[in-house]
């Protein structure tokens, strides 16, 4: 079938030409002859080549979580189909349904590489945060008012002989009468400005069970998004050989 088709090395290899040693020893002047042979050790490295067709095949407008995702999606997915031949005559038309392919899934992988990407506790089941602020600015106003009022009397006596009357019956020398009376009023006014703040921050975590079974679980529960991806971008593009008896 490479007769009427190619595989995905050869257009690796096309869109990498500007690395071939003798593109470059004829860039830099070198001799390389009529019909030079390319010993493998001499040659660039296929990770190399893979790198370097990136961008021209994956299209730039398509958006990855970051660049180490589209990085190791591209090298992964190319390690994975390198001598696999394209289902169709033109590689433009593959390049066409392989940009679509990933269209259609980038957003899901792209979730999925954010879930994985976080800092995940996977040792602890439950995790409580109390976070409480809490600021503000009090005025306290007082104000007292009172009145007092009091009044006296009293009576001097000096008895010597009995001249003076008191009473009906009882008599003395001389009698002073004494009476007064007072009055006052008080006042008073306050004002207590506060300034308080409050800062609380409480972070518990803890596990319910076997602390290894819940680490398994999570294990578990991690998936291979660019396996993952890898796989369903492969789909519908390369050729398929069955072998009948």
């Amino acid at each position: 079938m490479a007769h009427f088709t190619t595989t995905l090395r050869d257009i690796i290899y096309h869109y990498s030409q500007e690395d071939d040693p003798i593109t470059i020893a004829e860039r830099v002047g070198q001799e390389t002859g009529r019909y030079p042979f390319i010993l493998p050790g001499q040659d660039v490295p296929v990770e190399q080549r893979i790198k370097t067709a990136q961008d021209s095949i994956i299209s730039s407008d398509i958006e990855f979580y970051n660049d180490e995702m589209k990085s190791e999606f591209w090298m992964q997915f190319c390690l994975s189909n390198l001598m696999r031949e394209i289902e169709y005559e033109e590689v433009a038309m593959w390049i066409l349904q392989f940009n679509l392919n990933i269209r259609r899934v980038i957003w899901r992988y792209n979730k999925l590489y954010e879930t994985l990407s976080a800092d995940i506790d996977l040792l602890n089941s439950h995790r409580r945060q109390l976070l409480r602020n809490t600021n503000g600015n009090e005025e306290r106003r007082t104000t007292d008012h009172g009145t007092s009022s009091s009044t006296s009397s009293n009576n001097e006596v000096f008895e010597d002989t009995p001249e003076s009357r008191l009473g009906n019956s009882d008599y003395a020398t001389s009698i002073t009468n004494n009476s007064g009376s007072a009055s006052g009023e008080t006042n008073g006014e306050g004002t207590d400005n506060s300034n308080y703040s409050d800062h609380e921050d409480l972070i518990e975590t803890g596990f319910d069970g076997p602390q290894g079974e819940i680490l398994k679980k999570n294990r578990d529960s991690l998936v291979d998004v660019i396996g993952a991806m890898v796989d369903e971008c492969s789909k519908r593009i390369f050729l398929k050989l069955y072998m009948y008896d």
